[in-house]
C-alpha cells in the first residue's frame, strides 16, 4: 500500500467511522458489536484500496460492506438462538414437571408456579412442561410467533428461578 492509498484509507476512516458505527449500532443494537462491524469493514477495505481509490464514491462500498457485515452478525445471532432453543428443549428443564417421579411433589410445585404466574403464562407453561409441546407447536396453538413464545418461556423460567432462589434464601 503506497502513501496515497494510506492517506485515502485514513481519510475514509476519519470521515466515515462515525456514520458506519451509528448504522451498525442501530442494525445490531449493541455498541461493541457495532465496533467490530466497523473494524471488519475497514479491514476488508485494505485489500480493495486500489479499487476504492479508482472509484468515485468509495464511501458507498464502505456502507454496503458494513450493511452486509451487520446482516451477517444478525444471521449468526439468529442461528445461535435457534441452536440454544433446540438444546434447551432437548435437555431436561427444571420446569418440566411431568418428568418428576413424585407426582404429589410435582402437583405442589405446579400449584406454586400457577399462583406466581398469569393465566396466559400458566397455559403456555402447561403446554411446554406438561404436554411437552415444542415452542413452535405451543406458539401456533396460542397464535403467537415462535420468537414471542420463546421469549415468554424465557421470562417464565426467570420468574420461577427467582422465586426458587427467594425461597431457598438466596438473592432473586
Amino acid at each position: 500500500m503506497d502513501q496515497a492509498q494510506r492517506a485515502l484509507l485514513s481519510t475514509l476512516y476519519e470521515r466515515w467511522y462515525g456514520v458506519l458505527h451509528r448504522y451498525a449500532q442501530w442494525a445490531v443494537g449493541d455498541a461493541l458489536l457495532a465496533e467490530e462491524i466497523v473494524q471488519e469493514t475497514f479491514l476488508a477495505a485494505v485489500p480493495k484500496i486500489e479499487e476504492l481509490a479508482a472509484g468515485e464514491h468509495p464511501e458507498r462500498w464502505l456502507i454496503q460492506t458494513a450493511k452486509y457485515k451487520a446482516l451477517h452478525v444478525l444471521r449468526e445471532q439468529a442461528r445461535q438462538r435457534a441452536k440454544n432453543t433446540v438444546l434447551e428443549e432437548s435437555l431436561a428443564a427444571p420446569d418440566q414437571l411431568g418428568q418428576w417421579e413424585d407426582r404429589e411433589y410435582a402437583g405442589q410445585l405446579w400449584e406454586k408456579a400457577a399462583a406466581l404466574l398469569s393465566p396466559e403464562e400458566v397455559a403456555l407453561l402447561r403446554m411446554v412442561a406438561l404436554e411437552k409441546l415444542g415452542h413452535q407447536a405451543a406458539a401456533e396453538r396460542l397464535g403467537l410467533s415462535l420468537w414471542s413464545c420463546q421469549k415468554r418461556m424465557q421470562r417464565i423460567r426467570k420468574k420461577l428461578r427467582a422465586q426458587r432462589r427467594k425461597l431457598e434464601g438466596g438473592t432473586p
